[in-house]
């Protein structure tokens, strides 16, 4: 009788969460949010939706009630409240934006009990016209409005617009707002962790480009570079790549005393790439005299004449990551004869004109060139290069940077000199105080751009676990176990600077406990 009767709770107590989620899913309830909202919100969607969880689905647009000139798509999925875990999951961008990104990062914390949310940052992505405006002269002109809210007010809006929804659907208070994205996504974290210091508790920012200008300028230089080959030279093959990448595993896997073609730490791994030469190497893969000259300015990155380094160069052990004809993935950049697909978007984003040639206008050892377009409205509104982030670590806020060792196309050098820079300022603001008190960087081996690779980079869950119990518990994480599901591997991510060492003993080095963190002296 007494199970009879704990059943039937159950059942009762289902019926009537379920409808209250019925009544509370409708635009009718959610109407004080449009009319009186401050941002100025219009729903479009709300209708109750089941996959990957039951949740309700809303998708409307923010129009900025500073100037009513936006229009920000948002989409909102809200679990039930029984459902709901009293959190908040903002997801970020990829590429350009310009459409909802993430839902394979999402669906996860959405099942955990998360409100999700997603953005398409205030354009669409059909085309690049959105960065540009004519004034009545017929001019172009940069799409103030647009560019800011790419650049970084519309992540700020959505979250922002998301906890009024929230308040209102479960009239019940919200416990911690997360971030999570990578790539123009990384860059989305370090800028709301720059400019809004409080919208977020906790932030994960992977791969960011969080100078995007410096980044396109790169994209160009190589391309530049790959132009002035000899026309029997240009076509570097995916086949050379892959025997660049190979004979440069051949010497550096074992660095780390575990043969399973993961480069732990490759600025320990010393090659020399004249090896790779016709004449020096037997192979039907081996380089001109001017494609390793080529290689080797790709390692060493667009240095000016002056020798400022624009950005920094390849990292060895990512020659392997090649996606041929898709965006941005850098080395596959280089396969191409023609302007890499970036160039279409700059024309409109540094110079609002539609015939300039880039390649044959853009000059790293043109100072005045370089300062122009960093001065562009683009450039400023995409910049996050302020190491001062002491107003979030005062708030309490907790973050976790990563990026990938092999990624082909944002290298993870530039995210380590960011990091150190922050730690600089946050130590001397801050009375010494260690930025690992509430920044950790974790780079992962072997793996590509925010995904792929030999190395362990199923990173979502973990990190978002690990980034939970730092928030709510004050557990920092010491390391995180991250899985490669492909080859059935699990290895720790360890915070920069440490990294994974293998224990001693005959182990499995496909379980993540049989290795640990320390510190290379």
């Amino acid at each position: 009788m007494k199970l009879y009767i704990k059943f039937s709770l159950v059942l009762i107590a289902k019926f009537f969460s379920t409808q209250a989620f019925s009544q509370n899913c409708n635009l009718d309830f959610l109407q004080p949010i449009v009319s009186n909202s401050i941002y100025g919100v219009t729903l479009d969607k709300v209708e109750e939706g089941d996959l990957p969880a039951e949740h309700c689905l809303l998708e409307g647009n923010i129009a900025n009630a500073t100037d009513s000139l936006s229009k920000i798509k948002f989409r909102y999925r809200l679990p039930p409240r029984n459902s709901w875990n009293k959190k908040f999951l903002v997801g970020g961008n990829g590429g350009m934006a310009g459409l909802f990104q993430g839902d394979d990062r999402l669906v996860k914390a959405l099942e955990s009990g998360y409100v999700i949310a997603q953005t398409d940052t205030g354009h669409s992505n059909t085309d690049n016209e959105w960065l540009i405006t004519t004034n009545e002269k017929g001019q172009l002109l940069p799409n103030l409005v647009a560019i800011e809210d790419f650049g970084h007010r519309s992540i700020h809006l959505l979250t922002k617009v998301g906890k009024q929804f929230i308040d209102i659907y479960y009239s019940d208070n919200l416990d911690k707002s997360y971030y999570i994205g990578c790539s123009q996504g990384g860059r989305q974290g370090l800028q709301a962790m720059q400019v809004y210091p409080s919208d977020f508790d906790g932030i994960i920012a992977g791969a960011p480009v969080f100078n995007l200008t410096r980044q396109n300028m790169a994209q160009v230089w190589y391309q530049q570079e790959l132009n002035n080959l000899d026309s029997e030279d240009k076509l570097l093959t995916i086949d050379q790549f892959n025997y660049i990448y190979s004979s440069i595993l051949n010497v550096c896997d074992l660095n780390d005393g575990v043969d399973d073609n993961i480069i732990n730490n490759p600025l320990q791994c010393s090659f020399d790439t004249s090896q790779l030469i016709c004449g020096n190497s037997d192979s039907e893969l081996c380089l001109t005299n001017k494609q390793h000259d080529f290689i080797k300015k790709a390692y060493d990155g667009p240095i000016s004449s002056d020798g400022q380094q624009i950005a920094p160069g390849r990292v060895m052990g990512s020659e392997g990551m090649i996606i041929p004809n898709t965006f941005g993935v850098g080395w596959a950049d280089l396969l191409r004869v023609n302007a890499s697909p970036i160039v279409p978007t700059l024309k409109l984003a540094w110079y609002q004109d539609t015939d300039i040639n880039i390649l044959d206008t853009f000059n790293i050892n043109d100072r005045a060139s370089i300062d122009f377009i960093e001065s562009t409205l683009y450039s400023r509104a995409t910049q996050a290069i302020n190491p001062n982030i002491t107003p979030f670590v005062q708030s309490g806020g907790k973050a976790i940077l990563f990026h990938g060792w092999a990624d082909p196309g944002v290298p993870a050098l530039a995210t380590i000199d960011f990091y150190n820079s922050m730690d600089s300022v946050v130590s001397s603001m801050l009375d010494d105080e260690s930025i690992k008190d509430s920044v950790r960087l974790f780079l992962g081996p072997s793996m590509g751009h925010c995904s792929n690779g030999e190395g362990p980079n199923d990173w979502v869950e973990p990190l978002l676990d690990a980034l939970d119990s730092w928030v709510v518990s004050d557990k920092a994480p010491d390391s995180i176990n991250v899985s490669n599901k492909d080859r059935q591997i699990t290895r720790p991510w360890c915070p920069y600077p440490a990294e994974a060492k293998v224990k001693a003993g005959d182990l499995d080095t496909s379980k993540a406990d049989s290795f640990f963190c320390s510190i290379t002296n």
